[in-house]
């Protein structure tokens, strides 16, 4: 439950606008990724938008760009906005290097081969501390998250292990158990074998003996 506060401090915000947006990330000299959400592909409400953020003098390699629509013009236009492709067939035709995509449509094998070929990565969404360190391990430029309270203070990744890795673990245990439970078995039973033959042995001795003195009286 949020406290009377906290309510308050929530009334008194407000959502800024593109102008205000950007010129705080002029301010600290921060990135910002576009991913325009509208059912048009009016190229007019896209060219608004370009030059809002042209007039702003940000920095062009601060922006980056992922609506696919009107990519063309975007690119005519503001040359230097680093241009970001949800899928790699698309990045590859354009000749571009930067990928945004969810963070389970990629093993971390293909992570690093993607890394290798210099191609940044932005994956989304990503909340959990030890997924956040499993990606920064596997080399991915960067993630889309709701937990940056969280993350701004891990100075380094936790440790964690690569799900092959925990398989093989378990597997391991697994069968280093089973082989320990048949050991105690044959060792139990192989116990009781010997007892028995044992207590067969003293049985026909003292059978031996008892027909050895019936002889002699």
């Amino acid at each position: 439950m949020l406290s009377e506060e906290d309510r308050k401090a929530i009334r008194n915000q407000t959502i800024p606008s593109l102008e205000e947006l950007l010129t705080l990330a002029k301010e600290y000299n921060t990135s910002l990724i576009f991913d325009l959400k509208t059912d048009s592909t009016n190229a007019v409400y896209t060219d608004h938008v370009v030059q809002t953020i042209l007039n702003s003098s940000i920095l062009q390699n601060l922006v980056l760009w992922l609506p696919p629509q009107n990519r063309d013009l975007v690119m005519r236009k503001a040359p230097g906005f680093r241009q970001v492709y949800a899928n790699r067939s698309e990045m590859e035709a354009d000749g571009g290097n930067q990928l945004n995509l969810k963070y389970s449509s990629l093993t971390t094998q293909e992570i690093g081969e993607l890394r290798q070929r210099n191609v940044s990565l932005n994956l989304y969404v990503v909340n959990e501390p030890w997924l956040f360190s499993l990606l920064w391990c596997s080399g991915v430029t960067s993630v889309t998250t709701n937990a940056c309270h969280i993350f701004k203070n891990m100075t380094q990744p936790v440790w964690v292990l690569a799900p092959d890795t925990y398989r093989v673990i378990w597997i391991t245990v697994d069968v280093a158990f089973l082989l320990s439970i048949l050991g105690l078995f044959f060792l139990q039973r192989w116990r009781f074998n010997r007892g028995r033959e044992s207590e067969e042995h003293r049985n026909g001795y003292s059978t031996w003996v008892t027909q050895q003195m019936n002889t002699i009286l």
